[in-house]
């Protein structure tokens, strides 16, 4: 039956003057993917094409300038928002010069009776009518785990291998809750860490790429162990709340040469990725520093054209939009800073001025233990009487705004001008500190962890210090 639909399928592509895209298929001998108009195929040696890959350009040929990945986990809430996002992506599709490949999971495939539930590996075609005729499906995968770093890591190695080109783009789209073991937002999916990634215990850890069927999820960790595996990306960015932050920046600083993510809630429709792909579509020579300044401030300009795309969620009164791009060599360079002054800070008598200044960063919603880190520092700089420490704080404001982050938008009055391009953990709470933060490697190569566990404990903070109005 299956053998004489795709035959049906196939005429029916011809007829309509549409070259049918065939892969090797162990029952039924081949599978029909997808059409791609006949005449602009090029002249082939023989009437029939067993392997998609043997169309130049459109599915393979020579090295591209760019690949971009988009691991897309619509198993979950977001699924009808992440169907969006890939229609966006398909107002544009792959160029010659620029090969645009997903793998998409969902639990309910609507258009597909033989397939309800998995990912579909997809070469993303231009494709505005959204017909699934021209939807290139490259491999497909029931139950697939779209919360597995693994799966995560073998998509991206798969793309890279099939579609090499000169410069890589990994994109994950769902949830994000950052590394958090305290999370208590709508998926406090948490999970211990686990012997593979060579790093285990009792703590547990939130992340990225929410599968709500398997009840999985991709930690911070687990995020570094995978790109790991993936080799070099010029850019890693998460269509995801709560992600850029120094100690998940840092997990995966070797891999990436730019990391572009939100310190704060993103708005439910993600990124303007039409908008995104346009640019890169129209100019595919353009630099990593240059594509990933513009995956910013296209986005920033997607919600300052219309704010009702974050005012319209009610549940968590977004008040604007932050995204920045972080560059990511840069990190070792903020983690021996950030250890200096942690080092300065745990022996400094100025502690009131510490505390005043955690208290007084900006925080962001539903992680009020995430801090803008220039925020806190211009407090530091601002109300210090330790001059080690003021120094300190200011020379990390400094290396913030010139060496480190390459490109910060906002938008909203609640962030303009507060929010300047990357977070850091910095809890307030008697007794709070969260332990899941010791797994991380900034923890292992800085004193920051400690700094935060002293700051929780009461012990280091004397009420009369904190009433008296000289010490602010």
């Amino acid at each position: 039956m299956k053998r004489k639909l795709a035959a049906f399928a196939a005429a029916a592509a011809l007829i309509a003057g549409l070259a049918p895209v065939y892969a090797n298929d162990a029952g039924s001998g081949r599978t029909l993917l997808g059409t791609i108009p006949a005449a602009k195929l090029p002249v082939a040696p023989t009437p029939q094409f067993a392997d998609p890959f043997a169309y130049p350009p459109m599915v393979t040929g020579k090295t591209r300038e760019w690949t971009v990945m988009v691991f897309m986990s619509a198993k979950n809430n977001a699924a009808d928002v992440i169907t969006e996002n890939f229609r966006q992506l398909e107002n544009i599709g792959s160029t010659e010069e620029v090969a645009i490949v997903a793998e998409v999971g969902k639990i309910n495939w609507p258009d597909d009776d033989d397939f309800q539930s998995g990912s579909k590996r997809i070469f993303v075609t231009r494709n505005p009518e959204h017909s699934r005729l021209r939807t290139v499906v490259m491999q497909e995968k029931k139950d697939s785990d779209m919360g597995d770093w693994r799966e995560m890591a073998d998509f991206a190695v798969w793309a890279k291998a099939k579609f090499p080109a000169r410069h890589y783009a990994l994109i994950v789209v769902n949830h994000g809750t950052g590394w958090r073991s305290a999370y208590s937002g709508i998926f406090p999916l948490n999970k211990p860490l686990t012997d593979d990634i060579g790093r285990k215990g009792e703590y547990q850890m939130a992340g990225i790429s929410y599968d709500t069927q398997t009840g999985n999820h991709i930690t911070t960790v687990e995020m570094g162990a995978a790109l790991s595996k993936i080799g070099h990306l010029d850019i890693y960015a998460a269509d995801a709340c709560l992600m850029q932050d120094a100690a998940s920046d840092y997990e995966i600083a070797r891999y990436a040469d730019f990391i572009v993510a939100s310190e704060e809630l993103e708005p439910g429709a993600g990124y303007d990725y039409e908008g995104i792909m346009k640019k890169l579509a129209d100019s595919p020579n353009i630099s990593a520093e240059s594509f990933a300044g513009h995956i910013v401030a296209a986005n920033a300009a997607f919600y300052e054209a219309d704010p009702e795309r974050y005012t319209r969620d009610t549940r968590d009164k977004l008040e604007g939009f932050t995204l920045s791009a972080v560059k990511a060599p840069a990190l070792e360079g903020l983690a021996k800073l950030l250890d200096d002054f942690a080092k300065i800070a745990l022996k400094s008598g100025d502690l009131s001025v510490i505390k005043f200044a955690v208290k007084n960063a900006l925080t962001f919603k539903q992680d009020t233990d995430s801090r803008d880190l220039f925020s806190f520092m211009s407090l530091i700089a601002a109300k210090s009487v330790d001059l080690p420490l003021h120094d300190k704080a200011r020379e990390i404001m400094h290396y913030i705004t010139r060496n480190l982050v390459a490109a910060n938008a906002t938008v909203g009055e609640r962030y303009h001008g507060k929010v300047h391009g990357i977070a850091v953990y910095l809890p307030l709470r008697s007794g709070s500190y969260d332990k899941s933060f010791d797994f991380l490697k900034l923890a292992k190569d800085t004193d920051w962890g400690r700094l935060c566990s002293a700051i929780t404990e009461k012990k280091l903070f004397f009420p009369q210090i904190f009433a008296n109005p000289a010490s602010k």
